[in-house]
């Protein structure tokens, strides 16, 4: 069952949907998901997508645009971007799109944080074709900072992958951050990183000279090698 605010949300798309004639069903689908009904709302989902399959691409950009774009206000997206709808409608148009208008970067970003095919791949052409993008960067440097945040969750007692490859990381993850137009969230970045990397640093300075007690950034002194 959605969260208080995703079911308000859902409502509110229901109604929004009422007026295109083509989507109708979607705001049935909407309106059941939001009453807790999931199998009536997935039964007015599949109608949605049997008639949308002879739509145009134009037709198929402008829904698919209009919903993507509104479940970034979701705290669960899969709410109101369901699997059949991924890969039935959605994901088959975001496809076509780049293929039609390569040198558009939406249809790349969005195949990026839908995570699809290669995800990383997608959202840097998104970046690279507009770097004004701020949600390909945004993506990206938390993906960064996450990745290591895992590796690191063990310490003091192991690194899980290679240090050496997480503080390259965390150099490209700088450089993204420092071409953020977004001050507050740039100065947590960076604080961020700056404690990944100590800690990554640390480690790797522990494992060359493990006979040492090292002091680890943030937590108690531990001893190496134990």
């Amino acid at each position: 069952m959605p969260g208080n605010d995703d079911i308000d949300k859902l409502a509110f798309l229901a109604t929004e949907a009422k007026n295109e004639e083509a989507w109708l069903e979607f705001s049935r689908f909407c309106k059941f998901r939001a009453q807790g009904v999931r199998a009536a709302a997935m039964e007015h989902l599949s109608s949605f997508l049997q008639g949308a399959v002879d739509w145009s691409l134009g037709e198929r950009l402008t829904f698919s645009k209009w919903v993507l774009w509104r479940s970034r206000k979701f705290h669960d997206d899969r709410v109101v971007l369901p699997h059949p709808l991924r890969t039935k409608l959605l994901i088959p148009t975001l496809r076509s799109w780049i293929e039609s208008s390569p040198g558009e970067a939406e249809g790349h970003l969005w195949l990026g944080l839908l995570r699809c095919d290669e995800p990383w791949l997608h959202l840097e052409q998104a970046l690279e074709l507009d770097p004004s993008c701020e949600l390909a960067r945004r993506t990206l440097t938390d993906w960064i900072i996450s990745g290591v945040e895992y590796n690191q969750h063990e310490l003091p007692s192991g690194y899980i992958n290679d240090p050496v490859d997480d503080l390259n990381d965390l150099e490209r993850a700088s450089r993204l951050a420092s071409g953020s137009t977004e001050e507050v969230r740039v100065r947590l970045w960076q604080q961020e990183i700056a404690e990944l990397r100590a800690r990554a640093e640390v480690w790797l300075a522990a494992k060359s000279d493990s006979r040492n007690v090292i002091p680890f950034p943030g937590r108690k002194v531990w001893l190496v090698g134990e």
